[in-house]
């Protein structure tokens, strides 16, 4: 085992420790996440990007939710709208996430009329 970045597992028991991020934690972070992604580095060969290529479409939506939305009209008739439009765009959250919301929703919302009474 070599010294340097621990990974744990739910128990919070240690599974491995990598030297770096490149040397093993990469690989580790991919399988957990299911990032099958490969990229020709410098050299023409085919390797895992490092973790932080994970988060680069969280970093490009909050570019385009912040910028680009003025070109359309009349989009404020909703709150909170933005987020959620790009999720389900990208396919990040499929049709059934929010049908499930909404149902959680509509629960919370029968709860809570039922405390009233």
């Amino acid at each position: 085992m070599v010294s340097g970045m621990p990974s744990f597992n739910e128990n919070g028991s240690l599974i491995n420790q990598y030297a770096s991020v490149s040397n093993g934690l990469n690989e580790f972070i991919s399988e957990m996440f299911d990032f099958k992604l490969k990229l020709s580095n410098r050299n023409g060969v085919q390797v895992i990007p490092p973790p932080a290529f994970l988060f680069l479409l969280s970093i490009l939506i909050k570019i385009v939710v912040g910028t680009y939305w003025s070109s359309f009209s009349k989009l404020s008739q909703f709150s909170d709208w933005r987020e959620p439009i790009v999720f389900y765009h990208t396919g990040l959250r499929p049709n059934a996430y929010y049908e499930t919301k909404t149902g959680i929703e509509n629960l919370n919302e029968k709860i809570k009329s039922n405390e009233m009474k």
